[in-house]
């Protein structure tokens, strides 16, 4: 598969990833606004509501962290086994970048399910920030030739398959 290929995969997947979030998002503020005026729209007490807005933080800047650190960790590795051809440098590139939007996405799905359960607008924010935080985490060709180590031949390859297509 050609970078164009293994970008526009990544670029499909990254887009469902966010539509599903956000849809999701938003039958989750609609259930909860949908609970009867009668019903004490928390069903969490505030025990639990402060115990569970902690642990959104700490998970939301632990699984900022931790995605980065793997990440890292993943394109390392493919920096250095130098007997790795063009193609599996980018199936392996493409793979680090799954395995950190999964952490993200591990996140986001766990405050929106805290902010059902407590009707907390923080948690809602630590949603949305952690949304943003995906959002921008779109990998580029300027993004894969900076963090993975590639000759100049491959590095050409790279930008001139994106200049073909433009």
């Amino acid at each position: 598969m050609t970078a164009k290929g293994h970008f526009r995969s990544l670029g499909i997947i990254h887009a469902f990833l966010l539509i599903t979030l956000s849809a999701a998002a938003i039958v989750s503020f609609y259930l909860h606004g949908q609970r009867t005026e009668g019903e004490d729209p928390q069903v969490a007490d505030e025990t639990t509501t402060s115990l569970l807005l902690v642990a959104c933080i700490i998970i939301g800047i632990v699984v900022i962290i931790a995605a980065d650190i793997i990440y890292k960790g993943r394109v390392k590795k493919i920096n250095d086994n130098e007997n790795q051809d063009y193609d599996h440098k980018l199936s392996s590139f493409k793979s680090a970048v799954i395995v950190e939007w999964i952490w993200l996405l591990f996140a986001n799905v766990g405050s929106l399910w805290c902010y059902y359960l407590t009707g907390n607008n923080v948690i809602l924010v630590i949603f949305i920030v952690l949304w943003i935080v995906f959002f921008f985490n779109m990998p580029t060709r300027k993004k894969l030739v900076k963090d993975v180590d590639f000759n100049q031949q491959e590095k050409m390859k790279i930008f001139e398959q994106s200049e073909i297509a433009t």
